[in-house]
């Protein structure tokens, strides 16, 4: 396998530090938490606290937005209660998962029941493939576990019977066969663990990967190569990133990073920063190892540094943190500082990926009478039931609950749908 190193002159990429906050970062995250259609910056902290990063009139603002009990080792953004509503999770060293919605002005901090452990990762996600989301959690000393909001409670399942270790994970199809399944990092053996949902239970299953041995702590799925293939990508303390691919039958790893190979890979990202379009990994470490970005090329896997000066990192990510429809990189150290990157070129979100990446916004959810939708111009919203039948088509903000005949539809779930967006919503008696 062949990997070529380029380096980029200091004009091809701008860094620049937006924030100095009182704490380690830990995890990085990128969403629209207020529900106001606005992206911000959220970053996890070895005080227990969360902050908020927001491009405001040309300059950065950061504040608490809340804090658990003890160290904030790692949050996530989504969908957790299916209720269209984004939230932040954080996976707390006190045992709590902590959930920080923004209501009425303010920010409300609740914890999800039953502690247990260390919590070292948490995502929000369909990982059971029925289009639910829910709240998943690892840990160390302590199961990986699911959380499930079943309207009036949070529902706590164990996956694992037995206690795992397990660092930030990632949901997808990693096998290419149209299924979602979870793979999640083991610290204390080097595998990558693949938990599927099957006949109405979780199964297990230990990729053995016998050159790690220990320190596993990262895994993200991405398609990097040519071939549009999905495959999954760990790093660890011990200097290294691997490729895992399945096929026929089998899961091989090759590794692909041969000259970053300077300190231990905490961080991963994959996805668009440069203006061809085309996907890549980016990677930081926190012993002095700098930024790297991974791509394929015709002559195999190309690595270049971005950066030797944001050294003591923690994590990476990408996305669009300005809400200015350009990509960034976005990095937090471990001395508190985050630093935005920004390629000369860069990837901006075309109008097709506005439309696949925008919620659909509702209000209230659950509701009795009527409901208001945030459409769009010339948007249309096709009302399904639970058995995808098809009840009313409108193109008004807002649906009174009835189907097109105009009767009253009766209490229970129904699916509201556009081109590109889709909600659940719960029609109360």
């Amino acid at each position: 396998m062949w990997c070529i190193l380029l380096f980029l002159t200091s004009s091809d990429w701008q860094v620049v530090k937006i924030a100095n906050l009182p704490s380690w970062c830990y995890q990085i995250k990128i969403g629209k938490v207020r529900n106001d259609g606005k992206n911000r910056v959220y970053v996890s902290s070895y005080s227990g606290e969360v902050f908020e990063l927001e491009y405001k009139n040309g300059e950065w603002e950061w504040s608490k937005i809340g804090e658990g009990g003890k160290r904030m080792i790692a949050i996530d953004i989504g969908d957790g209660r299916g209720d269209g509503k984004v939230r932040v999770y954080g996976a707390n060293e006190d045992g709590y998962v902590y959930e920080f919605s923004y209501q009425n002005g303010g920010w409300r901090v609740e914890r999800l029941p039953q502690p247990e452990g260390i919590n070292t990762s948490v995502k929000v996600g369909n990982g059971r493939g029925d289009g639910k989301s829910r709240v998943y959690v690892g840990g160390a000393y302590t199961p990986f576990k699911e959380y499930s909001w079943e309207g009036e409670e949070w529902v706590r399942k164990d996956i694992t019977d037995g206690d795992r270790f397990i660092w930030p994970f990632d949901i997808g199809d990693g096998r290419e066969d149209g299924v979602i399944r979870i793979y999640a990092p083991n610290w204390w053996d080097g595998n990558v663990e693949e938990y599927s949902w099957k006949n109405g239970k979780w199964e297990e299953l230990t990729i053995p990967i016998s050159e790690t041995r220990w320190g596993l702590c990262r895994v993200v799925l991405g398609k990097l190569r040519l071939d549009n293939k999905n495959r999954i990508y760990f790093s660890g303390k011990r200097d290294f990133i691997y490729e895992l691919s399945y096929s026929n039958g089998n899961w091989e790893y090759v590794k692909i990073c041969a000259l970053a190979e300077k300190g231990s890979r905490w961080g991963l990202w994959v996805g668009k920063i440069k203006g061809d379009g085309k996907v890549r990994l980016y990677s930081t470490g926190t012993n002095g190892s700098g930024i790297w970005e991974h791509g394929w090329g015709t002559g195999g896997w190309e690595e270049l540094l971005i950066d030797d000066t944001t050294r003591a990192s923690t994590d990476i990510v990408g996305g669009v943190g300005r809400d200015d429809d350009t990509f960034r990189l976005y990095v937090g150290r471990i001395d508190g500082k985050v630093y935005e990157i920004t390629c000369k070129d860069p990837w901006v979100r075309v109008e097709e990926e506005k439309e696949k990446t925008t919620p659909l916004y509702v209000f209230p959810n659950p509701f009795k009478t009527k409901i208001k939708i945030y459409l769009k111009r010339n948007e249309k919203i096709h009302i399904y039931d639970v058995k995808g039948r098809l009840i009313k088509t409108i193109t008004s903000k807002i649906w009174n609950g009835t189907n097109k005949w105009g009767e009253e539809v009766k209490g229970g779930v129904y699916f509201l749908n556009t081109k590109t967006r889709k909600i659940k919503v719960i029609k109360i008696k």
